[in-house]
């Protein structure tokens, strides 16, 4: 196994790019509204992330006969994908827990990681997690994991503040127990 000190950052599409993986295959005049915002709310441009979710989103359309995309069935997606027997595995956001999507050894334990992303929602207020409510580690090594995050591109940090980029990420940890 490789060892690497440097972490790969996550991949993100920008927003020109993400909006033609979400539009392009179905054609604008399928989403309605903010839809397309809205995915990209839930996907934060993860060419990964996009494209499951846009797949799920095609089979909900297809079988609920829908000719166009809502705010309201990106919803019933994004709740289908986080809660009950279709929802997602944990195994389906390793790119974002694990550096190098587990091939690397950043010497940072993907247990620690994970359970650091599932404090981050849960303690946030408008959004945002301050520093100060992440209780799981001692403070150095709580600092160690949320860099490793922020390097990677995993959260967005903004002061004494931090949230994680995936929206769809975010709410499948919310979920689970």
């Amino acid at each position: 196994m490789e060892t690497s000190h440097s972490a790969p950052r996550e991949v993100y599409l920008p927003a020109a790019d993400a909006r033609r993986l979400i539009v392009e295959p179905v054609g604008l005049h399928h989403y309605v509204g903010n839809a397309v915002d809205r995915i990209l709310d839930v996907t934060a441009g993860s060419p990964f992330c996009t494209m499951m979710f846009c797949s799920r989103l095609v089979e909900y359309m297809n079988r609920t006969r829908s000719a166009v995309v809502t705010e309201a069935d990106i919803g019933a997606v994004v709740q289908e994908m986080v809660a009950g027997d279709r929802r997602l595995s944990k195994d389906k956001f390793d790119n974002l827990v694990c550096a190098g999507d587990g091939k690397l050894d950043s010497g940072i334990d993907p247990d620690e990681t994970f359970q650091v992303c599932r404090e981050i929602p849960r303690n946030a207020h408008g959004g945002w997690c301050a520093r100060d409510a992440l209780h799981s580690y001692a403070k150095e090594k709580m600092e160690i994991l949320l860099t490793d995050l922020d390097r990677r591109d995993v959260l967005e940090r903004k002061g004494d503040a931090c949230r994680l980029r995936v929206g769809l990420f975010r709410d499948w940890l919310m979920v689970q127990g």
